[in-house]
């Protein structure tokens, strides 16, 4: 077979990777049903024993279109004259006809190849009589009434028209129960793009391109600068991208598939310019669209109506839109299958058939589900990429979809990072409505546009610096829900679903910031009858657990217990201590009750009270990291590294051995909250006095009795209190800043 590439064929603009469709389709049904394609690059490869100019006679002269027709919308098909014939064509047209005078022109042929299209115009024709529709009114507006005459009409339609004709119908929409769903890729479901039916353009089309219809031109048809159309031309700069100047059709706009032909301002070298375009391209676009064909799609055993889905096409995320993203909350957007191993038509037929898109085991909802999907399963079917086109409206309330915009190539690629967005899938698809909806705070639209883009860049790349990022942004999620608890109530949203301990591991880039917001984060402590989690400071919630798994809700109630606050990160740690101090006493403990689930390296207690920390990083994480389950975490420190035997000062070691959350050298040291209140004001020589006092009295004298130290390495310090140590790191404090052991006698 022979290998024919289409340069006039690529993944963008829409145009032209419905063309390539198109063009297989027609070769395997009409030609070779052997023929296969496959896209080389940005270039479609056609595999036949055709060569090119084979396949350019083939299109002249033997090609027979599929009867593109669309009786449900606008008023082409009223007025027409169903019993013209040939000899009734009295005088040729000037120029290409339209609306009703194009269908007669099919209407009027005598040629076999078009024998499908004039049998299917009729039976069209009579299918409106018999269903009633016999005026514009019947058919016009987007209310119930309308809808359901447009579904009985396609319901008779795709029960009396030929079989070639089927594909046409369900690609441009869906019968449902109370109407029709039309399909966007197509307009308002084949009716429109936005100037004039796709009917309408197509017969026009072919009745420019096709020597069937050379009786009926009085003139020669004419090219854009005065030149004269030549359709062999045309043919080859659709297929093999042979450019010339008398290919083109003034007026002819395939707006919604390529907006570079839409004419207007600045779309040429002057001021303005009409629109105008390759009428071969609309005619392989139309035959391309028809793969793309609709069904209700059903869950086995449910009682209710199926959804309608047309392949690969779902609601548009404004995540890696820019600002088109923004022009219609209603837009839709494409995920175009781009495969290297050819495929025949009966392959890529069933493709497209079962083209719906699956992310976690759900149908996707809408790009950002495909995005996952791709990263997830893509490899399955042999696809290497998927090009995402966006489908946004033209005019505000209109229905007619009519701009395509290009919004990147995504390589398939197993991602296994990806799997880990499972955990809150489905709170992502409750939060996701409600934070785009028009009563909702701008923090939480922003953080959850903030948490689709980190999701998209996870979904292209493994690397853990990318699952941090998701982290964080879900941390803001939840401290955008926090700060407006009411809407959150009201909108009964809830807390983020408790992540997995995978998330932790897979995470670690061994960064100081990471080990340390995760060892805060990890913190929990028993005051009196109550275990009380690092998270209660940071939101009001309260936990449980159940089957397992750690649960939150949100309690009006516990905000007495939020500490933490926006700003300076050492002030805010020093409020959560603070307040910790007083529920430590409020609750009759003795020892200071706190421990972690992973434990902070000294190295990096040291960076921190240094400042040599990023603290905005560290701040990002900690709200993220705190929606761990941290329950199903295994106490234990974090890899050593080599910078393992770097220690903290001895400000730091006398304070946490007065807060070290377990015994040091078997002895208990009661809490004293002045010890902290002084280290948290930057009074270090009073602070580390109290707690040199506080040790003596337990049995634990220390090396210095007072450390002249002020400022703000103080107060990193008192914050520091904070992190959970291990045994063996406590030990090394006190060996560091408590006299030795007396031997025993």
């Amino acid at each position: 077979m022979n290998s024919i590439p289409l340069p006039g064929c690529a993944p963008v603009p829409l145009a032209f990777y419905l063309k390539a469709l198109g063009i297989l389709r027609v070769v395997a049904e009409q030609k070779e049903p052997a023929a296969k394609g496959c896209w080389k690059g940005d270039t479609f490869v056609l595999k036949t024993t055709l060569d090119q100019q084979a396949l350019t006679v083939f299109f002249l002269r033997e090609y027979r279109p599929t009867p593109i027709l669309v009786p449900w919308s606008g008023g082409d098909f009223f007025g027409v004259n169903r019993k013209i014939k040939a000899d009734d064509v009295k005088e040729a047209f000037d120029k290409r006809p339209t609306s009703s005078a194009v269908i007669e022109a099919v209407l009027a042929t005598t040629t076999p190849r078009l024998e499908p299209y004039r049998s299917s115009l009729h039976r069209a024709l009579q299918a409106m009589e018999a269903s009633g529709v016999r005026t514009k009114k019947d058919i016009e507006g987007s209310g119930a009434a309308q809808k359901r005459k447009k579904a009985e009409l396609l319901y008779v339609l795709r029960n009396v028209l030929p079989d070639q004709v089927v594909p046409w119908i369900d690609s441009a929409a869906i019968i449902e129960d109370d109407g029709f769903l039309p399909n966007n890729l197509l307009g308002s479901g084949g009716g429109s793009d936005g100037n004039s039916h796709f009917s309408d353009n197509f017969m026009q089309s072919l009745w420019a391109v096709l020597p069937d219809f050379d009786c009926q031109r009085k003139k020669p048809v004419m090219a854009p600068g005065g030149t004269i159309f030549d359709a062999q031309a045309a043919l080859a700069e659709s297929l093999f991208d042979k450019r010339a100047n008398n290919t083109q059709l003034p007026k002819l706009s395939p707006v919604l598939f390529d907006s570079t032909r839409v004419g207007g301002p600045n779309s040429a070298s002057g001021f303005e310019s009409d629109a105008a375009s390759n009428p071969w391209d609309f005619v392989f676009m139309i035959e391309g669209a028809c793969l793309f064909a609709g069904a209700l799609a059903k869950k086995l055993g449910a009682a209710n109506p199926g959804a309608a889905h047309f392949p690969f096409l779902l609601p548009a995320s404004p995540v890696g839109a820019g600002s088109l993203g923004q022009v219609e909350a209603s837009g839709k957007e494409l995920w175009l299958p781009l495969w290297s191993s050819p495929a025949g038509l009966k392959e890529l037929s069933e493709s497209f058939s079962a083209g719906r898109i699956e992310s976690h085991k759900r149908m996707a909802a809408c790009g950002m589900d495909a995005v996952q999907a791709i990263a997830q399963y893509g490899v399955d079917r042999g696809i290497e990429q998927f090009q995402r086109i966006g489908l946004f409206r033209g005019r505000i309330g209109g229905d007619n979809y009519f701009t395509s915009a290009e919004l990147g190539r995504f390589p398939v690629s197993r991602n296994r990072n990806v799997d880990l967005l499972a955990d809150f899938d489905p709170w992502l698809s409750s939060f996701r409505p409600k934070a785009s909806g028009e009563r909702a705070p701008a923090s939480a639209n922003r953080a959850l546009r903030e948490l689709e883009a980190s999701i998209m860049a996870l979904c292209k790349q493994s690397d853990p610096k990318l699952v941090q990022d998701v982290i964080a942004q879900l941390g803001r999620c939840e401290q955008a829900m926090a700060r407006s608890l009411k809407w959150a109530i009201n909108g009964f949203l809830k807390p983020v679903t408790a992540l997995s301990p995978r998330w932790l591991e897979i995470a670690y880039d061994g960064t100081a910031e990471y080990r340390l917001a995760a060892s805060l984060a990890s913190v929990h402590g028993r005051y009196g009858d109550s275990t009380i989690p690092m998270r209660c400071q940071f939101e009001p919630v309260k936990t449980w657990v159940s089957d397992g798994r750690l649960g939150a809700g949100w309690d009006e109630t516990a905000s007495v217990n939020v500490a933490w606050h926006e700003g300076n990160v050492i002030q805010a740690m020093n409020s959560v201590m603070a307040r910790r101090l007083v529920l430590a006493i409020k609750s009759g403990v003795r020892a200071w009750p706190d421990t972690g689930r992973r434990f902070a390296r000294l190295a990096d207690i040291a960076a921190f009270i240094e400042g040599r920390v990023n603290f905005m990083r560290f701040a990002e994480l900690l709200w993220g990291l705190c929606l761990l389950d941290w329950a199903k975490v295994s106490p234990s420190p974090w890899p050593i590294a080599d910078d393992e035997g770097s220690l903290p000062g001895a400000t730091f070691g006398l304070l946490k051995l007065c807060f070290a959350g377990a015994a040091v050298r078997d002895v208990e040291v009661p809490v004293v909250a002045e010890i902290h209140q002084r280290a948290a004001a930057g009074n270090g020589a009073t602070a580390t006095q109290l707690a040199a006092r506080r040790l003596r009295a337990s049995g634990l004298p220390a090396a210095v009795e007072r450390i002249h130290q002020q400022g703000e390495s103080v107060r990193r310090a008192a914050a520091a209190l904070l992190f959970p140590l291990s045994h063996t790191d406590l030990n090394a404090l006190a060996d560091a800043v408590l006299r030795p052991k007396t031997p025993t006698p």
